[in-house]
Protein backbone atom coordinates (compact mmCIF):
# COMPACT_ATOMS: atom_id res chain seq x y z
CA UNK A 1 0.00 0.00 0.00
CA UNK A 2 1.17 3.22 -0.93
CA UNK A 3 0.36 6.44 0.80
CA UNK A 4 0.19 10.11 -0.63
CA UNK A 5 2.36 13.01 1.72
CA UNK A 6 0.76 15.94 1.96
CA UNK A 7 3.27 18.87 3.04
CA UNK A 8 5.42 21.72 1.46
CA UNK A 9 5.82 21.78 -2.31
CA UNK A 10 9.45 19.85 -2.56
CA UNK A 11 7.36 16.85 -1.08
CA UNK A 12 4.21 17.29 -3.12
CA UNK A 13 2.97 14.29 -5.17
CA UNK A 14 5.82 12.18 -3.40
CA UNK A 15 5.28 8.84 -2.36
CA UNK A 16 6.27 6.81 1.08
CA UNK A 17 6.38 3.20 1.48
CA UNK A 18 4.35 2.05 4.53
CA UNK A 19 5.37 -0.23 7.19
CA UNK A 20 2.41 -2.41 6.72
CA UNK A 21 0.34 -4.09 3.93
CA UNK A 22 -3.07 -4.13 4.23
CA UNK A 23 -4.50 -7.44 2.34
CA UNK A 24 -6.82 -7.25 -0.21
CA UNK A 25 -7.89 -10.67 -0.20
CA UNK A 26 -11.19 -12.28 -0.71
CA UNK A 27 -10.42 -14.32 2.64
CA UNK A 28 -9.29 -11.50 4.51
CA UNK A 29 -12.53 -9.61 3.51
CA UNK A 30 -14.76 -12.52 4.04
CA UNK A 31 -12.76 -12.47 7.92
CA UNK A 32 -13.54 -9.14 8.32
CA UNK A 33 -17.36 -9.06 7.36
CA UNK A 34 -17.37 -12.25 9.95
CA UNK A 35 -16.03 -10.96 12.78
CA UNK A 36 -18.25 -7.50 12.12
CA UNK A 37 -20.98 -9.67 12.00
CA UNK A 38 -20.15 -11.09 15.71
CA UNK A 39 -19.34 -7.79 17.40
CA UNK A 40 -22.12 -6.28 15.81
CA UNK A 41 -24.54 -9.40 17.31
CA UNK A 42 -22.36 -9.01 20.59
CA UNK A 43 -23.07 -5.38 21.06
CA UNK A 44 -27.22 -5.94 20.33
CA UNK A 45 -27.12 -8.93 23.09
CA UNK A 46 -25.49 -6.07 25.47
CA UNK A 47 -27.94 -3.54 24.52
CA UNK A 48 -30.93 -6.02 25.53
CA UNK A 49 -29.30 -7.08 28.40
CA UNK A 50 -29.06 -3.54 29.20
CA UNK A 51 -32.84 -3.07 28.14
CA UNK A 52 -33.93 -5.78 30.40
CA UNK A 53 -32.52 -4.10 33.37
CA UNK A 54 -33.88 -1.27 33.17
CA UNK A 55 -37.05 -2.55 32.62
CA UNK A 56 -36.84 -4.96 35.68
CA UNK A 57 -35.67 -1.97 38.07
CA UNK A 58 -38.57 0.14 36.90
CA UNK A 59 -41.13 -2.19 37.40
CA UNK A 60 -39.70 -3.41 40.93
CA UNK A 61 -41.41 -1.09 43.42
CA UNK A 62 -39.83 -0.81 46.52
CA UNK A 63 -42.85 -0.11 49.36
CA UNK A 64 -40.66 0.37 51.83
CA UNK A 65 -38.56 3.02 50.14
CA UNK A 66 -41.40 4.59 49.32
CA UNK A 67 -43.05 5.27 52.64
CA UNK A 68 -40.01 7.04 53.68
CA UNK A 69 -40.81 9.72 51.50
CA UNK A 70 -42.42 12.78 53.04
CA UNK A 71 -44.45 15.43 51.06
CA UNK A 72 -44.00 18.82 52.63
CA UNK A 73 -45.19 21.42 49.75
CA UNK A 74 -46.67 21.95 46.03
CA UNK A 75 -43.91 23.73 44.38
CA UNK A 76 -46.00 24.10 41.47
CA UNK A 77 -47.62 22.55 38.50
CA UNK A 78 -46.68 22.00 34.66
CA UNK A 79 -47.47 20.42 31.30
CA UNK A 80 -46.25 16.96 33.20
CA UNK A 81 -47.98 17.20 36.14
CA UNK A 82 -47.57 18.83 40.08
CA UNK A 83 -44.02 19.50 41.57
CA UNK A 84 -43.71 18.68 45.28
CA UNK A 85 -41.12 19.20 48.01
CA UNK A 86 -40.21 16.30 49.95
CA UNK A 87 -37.84 14.71 51.96
CA UNK A 88 -35.84 11.44 51.46
CA UNK A 89 -33.95 9.29 53.83
CA UNK A 90 -32.82 13.47 55.28
CA UNK A 91 -32.29 15.07 51.58
CA UNK A 92 -34.49 17.86 50.36
CA UNK A 93 -35.44 17.31 46.75
CA UNK A 94 -38.54 17.69 44.67
CA UNK A 95 -40.66 15.13 43.28
CA UNK A 96 -43.08 15.25 40.58
CA UNK A 97 -46.41 13.72 40.48
CA UNK A 98 -48.46 13.13 36.92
Amino acid sequence: MQVKLAGSGSLKGARRKTSFQVSRSPIASSSARRIGALISGLQDKVQEAQRYQLQARASFVRHEELSCISISAKIGTGGFGACYRALYQGAELSMQAS
